[in-house]
């Protein structure tokens, strides 16, 4: 068998095996990616045949067909998947359609799915379930039963729209039990742009607020908050340690959303990076896997104090970072970034940066979030890393 014919063989048993397995209680549930396009005319032809399978069966439906505003006799045929007439979110395909045919299919469905489709509460009980989840007030649009594909497998699930005193939530509740499953903003946020301590290029996710914009990221699951105390120890130590709570005043901000101060973008960033890393690699939802605030506190003190500051405060806030676990906005933790010393003060030539420009001393402050809230093997109430 040549090459180009085994590799037909294959994409054929793999659309195959699709369609199997989305009637096969038994399978395992995955997504499956499509991208087939004229360049694989094999590809395409047998991925369009399943399309065209799936729509006659209604586990696929035309959401809406559009115009190809640069090639006139094309159009774009989107379709949405439906399990048991129950729609899953986010699988959709694109449909590319000429005069003679499929031009291509784009897109990401799900096969082996297994649930039972028949809602304990009912689309009259969801509007209360949703606001409850949340504490918020249901919104006036009507909720919608759905497939949820989450990392730990599909749920059942209602999602509707849930207004708090500051914005509006798309949230999602177990249709069974009214669980929290997942929420997120319907609030489009801001990515700026900034320069780490090194001066390499940086963006990072910022919320606008009263004119400017804060280091406040909203499109991850979990909120990521970067404050700034700019140098004053007496507020570093009234929040940290005296458990005041932080204002909107103290979170790090940017008239522009161009970010100058690299302290402040690199612990801003690598915090995401580090909730990205939890998610993609062991499929953990922020440090306590239920997408907990991670909140960082930079510039705690001021460089050139240094000299003034006792043994204890150069350990702890200059050239050291701490995880404390029960500091923050809620009270369930924090990671407190060092300042630094300045050149020649820890040995000749030797200049220490701010320590979140190194993203390993960043991560290793938040696992140490991550052990508190799980093993809380000396997560509590204070880590301290040794430098």
């Amino acid at each position: 068998m040549s090459l180009r014919s085994r590799s037909v063989l294959l994409v054929a048993l793999a659309a195959a095996a699709f369609v199997m397995s989305a009637r096969d209680a038994t399978a395992q549930a995955r997504p499956v990616a499509v991208a087939a396009t004229g360049a694989t005319v094999d590809d395409l032809r047998i991925w369009d045949q399943q399309v065209d399978q799936m729509i006659r069966s209604r586990d696929l439906r035309v959401r809406e067909t559009q115009g190809d505003p640069i090639v006139a006799s094309r159009e774009h045929q989107r379709l949405d998947q439906y399990y048991r007439g129950v729609r899953v979110f986010g699988a959709d395909l694109t449909r590319q359609l000429a005069p003679n045919g499929t031009v291509s299919i784009f897109g990401l469905i799900h096969s082996g799915i297994d649930l039972d489709a028949t809602p304990k509460l009912s689309i009259d009980d969801a509007p209360q379930a949703l606001a409850a989840a949340i504490g918020g007030q249901a919104s006036n649009t009507s909720p919608e039963l759905v497939v949820l594909p989450l990392s730990d497998g599909y749920h059942l699930a209602y999602v509707g729209q849930v207004t708090t005193d500051v914005e509006r939530l798309n949230v999602f509740v177990d249709a069974n039990t009214g669980a929290l499953l997942r929420k997120y903003s319907d609030f489009l946020r801001d990515v700026g742009t900034g320069f780490g301590t090194y001066g390499d290029p940086k963006k990072l996710s910022t919320t606008a607020a009263s004119g400017s914009y804060v280091a406040d990221d909203h499109l991850r699951p979990a909120e990521i908050t970067t404050y700034d105390m700019r140098g004053s120890f007496a507020r570093t130590s009234a929040l940290l340690v005296h458990n005041q709570l932080p204002g909107l005043s103290d979170i790090a901000s940017s008239s522009v959303n161009n970010w100058t101060d690299g302290a402040v973008v690199d612990a801003h960033v690598y915090a995401g990076w580090y909730y990205d890393y939890l998610y993609k690699r062991f499929g953990r939802h922020g440090l306590d896997g239920r997408d907990l605030r991670m909140a960082l506190f930079t510039h705690p003190v001021q460089l050139a104090d240094i000299g003034s500051a006792s043994e204890d405060v150069i350990g702890t806030y200059y050239i050291n970072d701490i995880y404390c676990d029960s500091c923050g906005p809620n009270g369930r933790g924090a990671v407190l970034i060092g300042e630094g010393a300045p050149k020649g003060f820890a040995g000749p030539n030797l200049e220490i940066k701010p320590l979140s420009s190194s993203l390993e001393a960043v991560a290793h402050e938040l696992t140490h979030g991550v052990t508190a809230k799980t093993a809380r093997l000396n997560g509590f109430p204070f880590s301290k890393r040794a430098r």
